[in-house]
């Protein structure tokens, strides 16, 4: 009983840290030129995972004109590792990409996607890996510009910032299986790709 009730109050606690932690970073984004904007928000997930629910997330950067917007979002960790972060993305996706002087708008659909990441010992991401299946990529006229089985991808940042020009500041791949091209889409590889692949290493400071 004694370990049921402190389980207990330790599930409450960290779902009133992870609701308050959220709202923080929003403000923080929001201060520093991302604005972060949202609906409703819910924790759920006990015993197992502590959830936050975050309906209508909406991100906008006054920097570089970039949006996404989804129709909910589900931010989940366990009450006793705060390294480890889950976020599942629900329903249609819409996304804005700066080109050529204005913003492109791109609608997106998929039957899962979600992100995983790990934070340091000061809060930043150190490590973070996507998977996206069943996507689907369309234009504002409602064009399909590709589809893809399953994309997935992963980042990771060293312990140390990188300063010199010959230091690793971040390592990235990316992999794409069953790509199947819209109709306005014209490559030397044709209309469908099975897997396409990359794998980066960026270097100097970002």
């Amino acid at each position: 009983l004694v370990l049921a009730v402190g389980y207990s109050l330790l599930w409450l606690y960290g779902a009133h840290r992870l609701e308050e932690g959220f709202k923080d970073w929003a403000r923080f984004q929001s201060a520093h030129g991302t604005t972060v904007a949202y609906g409703a928000l819910a924790t759920a997930g006990y015993p197992e995972f502590v959830r936050l629910t975050i309906t209508a997330p909406h991100v906008t950067s006054a920097k570089s004109g970039w949006q996404w917007s989804a129709a909910r979002a589900d931010l989940e960790t366990r009450a006793w590792n705060w390294k480890t972060y889950r976020v599942d993305v629900f329903g249609t996706q819409q996304i804005g990409v700066p080109f050529d002087g204005a913003v492109e708008h791109l609608t997106a659909r998929s039957a899962a996607t979600f992100v995983i990441a790990k934070v340091n010992s000061h809060g930043r991401v150190s490590q973070a890996a996507f998977q996206s299946h069943g996507l689907r990529l369309s234009d504002a006229a409602g064009n399909d510009i590709l589809s893809a089985e399953t994309l997935r991808g992963t980042t990771q940042m060293p312990a140390v910032k990188a300063i010199a020009h010959d230091q690793t500041s971040l390592d990235v791949t990316l992999q794409a299986d069953n790509v199947l091209l819209g109709p306005e889409m014209a490559t030397p590889l044709g209309k469908k790709v099975e897997r396409i692949a990359l794998a980066a290493t960026i270097k100097g400071a970002l």
